[in-house]
């Protein structure tokens, strides 16, 4: 079932978009120095977190939930394959694990009042 957000183009638009980032994020080398052990399965978890939620906000309710969030396990799937052809990634099974943690998390945030935030925004808008 889909929200009644009056610009959901624009979000489904710009979600798209920050789908484009990451797979573009996940198949270049960036070579970042981690703070400390594991940095990057943290930032899997939140981008992923981040990705399911922002497209939960625009498709309410079960089976559209479902959906999304298999969704993004394949797309989180198909990346690290991908990476695999790439001469600079390789593909890691702890990576995927990270980003069904991120998909659960936002399915679990879910059915909180925080899958209205950009209903919100909507209606401060003029």
């Amino acid at each position: 079932m889909t929200s009644p957000l009056r610009y959901r183009w624009f979000w489904l638009l710009l979600g798209f978009g920050f789908i484009l980032a990451v797979g573009v994020a996940s198949l270049i080398s960036l070579n970042l120095s981690p703070h400390f052990s594991h940095q990057d399965k943290l930032i899997h978890a939140a981008v992923y977190a981040g990705l399911t939620a922002w497209f939960m906000q625009i498709y309410h309710g079960w089976p559209a939930w479902g959906v999304i969030m298999l969704s993004m396990l394949a797309t989180g799937l198909g990346l690290e394959l991908l990476q695999g052809l790439t001469p600079s990634r390789a593909p890691e099974a702890l990576d995927l694990l990270a980003d069904s943690v991120g998909i659960t998390l936002a399915g679990i945030v879910a059915w909180t009042p925080l899958r209205y935030t950009l209903l919100k925004i909507e209606q401060a808008l003029p």
